[in-house]
């Protein structure tokens, strides 16, 4: 690229920069010699007053027209007109989110170069990065936490102000303004990914692609969800005085950790901030925490088990991928409530175990006695407890809602649906981790089908389980650390 578009770029930037100066300096002057109304005007209000009035110069038209030819130079790729309109947008955006126009207007001499080299280098950029935190409820914990590609870690007031730009928001975004004094009370989720840049030749399209999202958080979010919904919170509101319990809504529940929402940070300044989100405003969020790993090594306890699960989901759903599909639908239901929360739970389990032909009901009930049942008696047990599970169930999907209108979904089911699920999970997920550890090297992995096959102990298995049944890999586990495996629950309060 040729330095003329280059010198342009940075003329027409000192030009308008110094048109800003000028007319802050003029509002500023205007304000100290007028009425006393106008004396009481706070600077954040004259800043935003000269920068509106210097986005509708010439100079402003001039600059942006400079960085549309500047951007071409580099990219050989031309701005249509009718695209014009977002790339004066971006620039608008960019100006202000950048702390430019308090640098400028800030008493002292602003560095001309310093502010152009970084515009040009954020216009050159090919990717951004996209910072995510998501709150946690009902959690507290001794210290930050660390894992493979997030962690969890509290934020104070200041350094969220900071990392949200509250201080450029109160000036030019108000509606992206953060309570950050509310928000500072979370734990947070921070999962951070990396995407490309939108042009400001490309055109707006609609998105069509299909996903396998569990919730509408971000993909990142989503993926570190996986693992913390597959821990065994319900270990930890057990006692000898039964399951703990809430009441929310007016109805009882079983607590959990909930992610009311997410603040997501770009450091790709040319769009706008999202509106501030609300979920932090309701009162429930604040109660004390019931999951509380309030001692170094209780926080530890509860990192180093979520790493467990991080490295048996990553040791499998690749070669498995039925076994990553049962893992969202936990999630699914984790994250949601009363009868959702049931029917998803029964579809991570018939994901696992479930097959088209003959009695689905029978065949979950078989094989989840044969994964969670250690004796003849929990085996029968676990055949009567998941038939009544499936057939409250089937009742619900099948329009019989009568008992749903005046009991609500019991507690004892919603509790033995995640229980039958999560043990289900962890069980196969050890099995198929233990196979892939002694699987021939060039054999072809056994399909689904073929483990469900084993796990049947039919007599006309298929050919390509020949290695798997004359290998180590053929005895599958009793049992699976680390998950205690809880009685199959009833409702606590029949």
């Amino acid at each position: 690229m040729s330095r003329e578009p280059d010198h342009r770029l940075e003329d027409a930037f000192r030009a308008y920069i110094s048109f800003v100066q000028q007319t802050w300096n003029d509002l500023r002057n205007e304000t100290a010699s007028g009425s006393s109304l106008l004396l009481l005007r706070p600077k954040a209000e004259i800043l935003f007053a000269a920068v509106s009035a210097a986005e509708q110069s010439n100079h402003f038209d001039k600059f942006c027209s400079s960085m549309i030819d500047w951007r071409t130079a580099m990219t050989g790729e031309p701005v249509a007109e009718e695209r014009r309109q977002f790339a004066e947008e971006s620039l608008r955006c960019w100006l202000r989110r950048s702390r430019t126009y308090q640098e400028v207007c800030g008493g002292a001499p602003a560095d001309d170069r310093a502010l152009v080299s970084r515009l040009k280098h954020d216009l050159a950029a090919g990717g951004q990065q996209i910072r995510h935190f998501a709150p946690i409820t009902n959690v507290n914990f001794s210290g930050n936490l660390e894992f493979a590609w997030y962690q969890i870690l509290k934020l104070d007031e200041g350094e969220l102000d900071l990392e949200l730009r509250n201080d450029v928001n109160r000036i030019f975004y108000p509606h992206a303004v953060v309570d950050t004094r509310s928000l500072s009370n979370y734990w947070f989720l921070e999962a951070t990914e990396s995407v490309n840049v939108p042009g400001f030749d490309e055109a707006l399209v609609f998105g069509t692609a299909a996903d396998f999202n569990a919730s509408d958080l971000p993909e990142p979010v989503e993926a570190a969800l996986e693992s913390i919904c597959l821990y065994d919170w319900e270990r930890l509101l057990h006692s000898a005085g039964g399951v703990l319990t809430v009441v929310a809504n007016g109805r009882m529940s079983v607590p959990r950790p909930m992610f009311p929402g997410v603040v997501s940070i770009s450091d790709w300044l040319f769009d706008a901030p999202r509106p501030a989100p609300a979920w932090f405003l309701k009162p429930d969020l604040w109660e004390q925490p019931v999951f509380d790993f309030n001692t170094p090594e209780a926080t530890m306890e509860f990192q180093i088990e979520l790493l467990r699960i991080i490295n048996l989901l990553e040791s499998v759903k690749a070669a498995f991928p039925f076994v990553h599909a049962a893992a969202r639908f936990i999630v699914k239901g984790f994250l949601s409530a009363g009868l959702d929360q049931l029917l998803w739970h029964i579809t991570a389990i018939e994901s696992l175990l479930g097959e088209q032909s003959g009695n689905l009901v029978d065949t979950l009930r078989r094989r989840l006695s044969i994964i969670l049942g250690t004796t003849e008696k929990d085996k029968k047990a676990v055949r009567k407890e998941f038939a009544e599970l499936y057939d409250f169930r089937s009742r619900l999907v099948h329009g019989d809602l009568k008992e749903l209108k005046t009991a609500g979904v019991h507690l004892g089911h919603l509790i033995t649906a995640r229980q039958v699920a999560l043990g289900a999970w962890r069980w196969m997920a050890h099995w198929l981790k233990a196979l892939l550890t002694t699987w021939p090297e060039g054999q072809d992995l056994p399909s689904r089908e073929d483990m469900l096959r084993l796990l049947d102990m039919p007599s006309d298995s298929k050919l390509r389980l020949k290695a798997l049944l004359n290998g180590p890999a053929s005895a599958q586990p009793d049992t699976v650390p680390p998950l205690t495996r809880q009685p199959i629950f009833r409702d606590p309060y029949p």
